[in-house]
């Protein structure tokens, strides 16, 4: 796969990647935050940009030392909840700014 489509794949485009950089972490609702796939993509890949939550890069270290399961129970939340409400506001945002571009 060429490197913009697996970009586009895994992470959307480069104004998705900065704007969850601008969200507070899931976790601890600090920032900035790395844009965290809650899933993998199966075979050794990373999963589509709707996996992603934003998650600062303490709890990011924090959530692969322990686990999904362990991190989830430790901060009393669902990551692929987080991730589709990521997307969903994501969504959102986008469809605000093309209505005060035009």
């Amino acid at each position: 796969m060429k490197k913009a489509a697996k970009f586009a794949r895994e992470y959307g485009s480069s104004e998705r990647v900065d704007w969850v950089r601008r969200q507070p972490c899931v976790a601890c609702g600090h920032g900035p935050c790395e844009n965290a796939h809650v899933r993998t993509g199966g075979m050794g890949r990373k999963a589509d940009a709707c996996w992603i939550a934003p998650i600062c890069t303490t709890c990011h270290a924090t959530l692969h030392r322990i686990g999904v399961k362990s991190f989830e129970a430790a901060h009393q939340i669902d990551l692929d909840h987080e991730a589709s409400l990521t997307d969903a506001r994501y969504e959102q945002y986008v469809a605000a700014h093309q209505k005060e571009s035009k």
